[in-house]
């Protein structure tokens, strides 16, 4: 259970930020991008706040509740790009906080510039760093794993962006897995006859069951062997 929930959570992470990525809101260049003025100026902020963030639903929803000045000063005043670029800078805060630490330093970067900063980060440079990051996890796996997962993060290090999120969500679990089994085997191959049983119920089940046998089972099977040994 513990596998699958850091499975789970390393999906869901990578989710969020591209999640985050697919539905940001863009700052409007100017008032010129509006709908025609015929539809009038109350129908522009409608479209607004249909189509705007959290930010520039509150701001067109105080717009819509005033005079016509008020629609005006959204719409030509400021308004409307004001809250565009806090619903763009939100969105960024959000994914870094789910990110890696290269790209929570280059969004930190790109936050303390200005909207096209962030805007450009987030369109391409975003992008950059979370794969920047996912290879830097890699290597961290990499180096403290068996021998099944340090073969095959060498194989997706040396393959696409899409071979290292594809390691990270689900080969290195396999991998691990695998290097389990051979490390039970191995461990039933010179053990005791309660190593050897323990072992065997282990393998017959799930790969918790692998672990938990590693961790403190197989421990526990050979002090009954050397208990035996003792006695006898």
């Amino acid at each position: 259970m513990k596998a699958r929930a850091v499975r789970l959570r390393v999906t869901a992470a990578g989710a969020l930020v591209f999640g985050l990525l697919s539905g940001l809101v863009t700052v409007p260049a100017a008032a010129a991008t509006a709908p025609p003025a015929a539809n009038g100026d109350r129908a522009k902020v409608v479209a607004a706040w249909k189509g705007g963030g959290p930010a520039v639903r509150r701001a067109a929803e105080i717009a819509l509740t005033g005079g016509s000045d008020d629609l005006k000063a959204f719409l030509t005043g400021g308004g409307q790009g004001a809250a565009a670029e806090a619903d763009l800078r939100a969105s960024l805060e959000q994914a870094m906080a789910v990110s890696g630490p290269g790209v929570r330093a280059a969004g930190a970067k790109a936050l303390a510039g200005s909207a096209a900063d962030v805007q450009a980060f987030l369109n391409g440079g975003m992008k950059k760093a979370v794969e920047d990051d996912q290879r830097v996890r890699l290597s961290q796996i990499m180096a403290t794993g068996g021998p099944g997962v340090k073969a095959a993060a060498a194989k997706a290090m040396d393959g696409t962006v899409d071979d290292v999120t594809r390691f990270l969500n689900t080969g290195q679990f396999k991998a691990r897995d695998d290097d389990d089994r051979v490390h039970l085997s191995q461990l039933m191959a010179t053990g005791g006859p309660e190593v050897k049983k323990a072992a065997s119920a282990a393998l017959n089940g799930s790969a918790d069951d692998v672990r938990e046998f590693l961790r403190a089972g197989w421990q526990v099977a050979a002090s009954r062997d050397q208990e035996t040994l003792t006695v006898a």
